[in-house]
């Protein structure tokens, strides 16, 4: 598979932002833009990509931080699920609830699901909706990678406890749509370290 991506620890809160992109296509996109936009600009730049747009996982503000400035640079699309469109409008009142510094949010373009239809050159990227963290999670899945944003990390899952926060709803998605994927998929989750799905299956005692 041709698929390539390089991480970015982004914003305030250390978001994992990836660069995804196919390298005979040379099509591409960045999934969660906490920051560094002047830096993936240049790199889609140097690397002479064509970016389809901005993916995002979910609504939450440290996921959004940068996503406009990436936006105005390269003129490109923002796309999350609508359940979470409430999120990235109200990206202004998230920043101030926690003191942090303002900034607007960028123009969603239209809804992503499991209908979406999305590909990198030959290669498609499968959506996952995996709502519980959000209402509007999803998940990324090209090949043996998946981009699981706040859903599941490391021997742990996304927090429930903020708005829109269903712990049911998020043990269930990760149950039913992601430790049903082969045990050799790759996962890399929205903050820290990469893992795989064996490992989760086994050590993952929040599931």
């Amino acid at each position: 598979m041709s698929v390539k991506f390089k991480r970015y620890i982004t914003g305030p809160i250390q978001v994992n932002t990836y660069l995804v992109y196919d390298d005979d296509s040379r099509e591409a996109i960045v999934i969660d833009v906490g920051g560094e936009s002047l830096r993936i600009a240049k790199d889609i730049s140097d690397l002479n990509l064509n970016l389809k747009g901005i993916y995002n996982t979910h609504g939450h503000f440290d996921h959004v931080f940068g996503a406009k400035e990436l936006q105005d640079i390269t003129g490109c699309a923002f796309y999350v699920n609508k359940n979470d469109f409430i999120f990235v409008e109200n990206l202004l009142s998230q920043l101030n609830l926690y003191g942090l510094e303002p900034k607007n949010p960028p123009k969603i373009t239209e809804s992503i699901d499991e209908n979406t239809e999305l590909f990198l050159g030959d290669n498609k990227v499968k959506i996952l909706e995996t709502p519980g963290h959000t209402p509007g999670g999803i998940c990324f899945l090209v090949g043996d990678m998946l981009f699981s944003g706040d859903t599941l990390f490391l021997e742990s899952i996304g927090r429930t406890d903020l708005p829109g926060g269903n712990y049911q709803l998020l043990s269930s998605s990760i149950r039913e749509k992601l430790f049903v994927l082969p045990d050799n998929i790759n996962v890399f989750p929205g903050h820290d370290d990469a893992t795989n799905i064996a490992h989760e299956k086994k050590y993952n005692m929040m599931v």
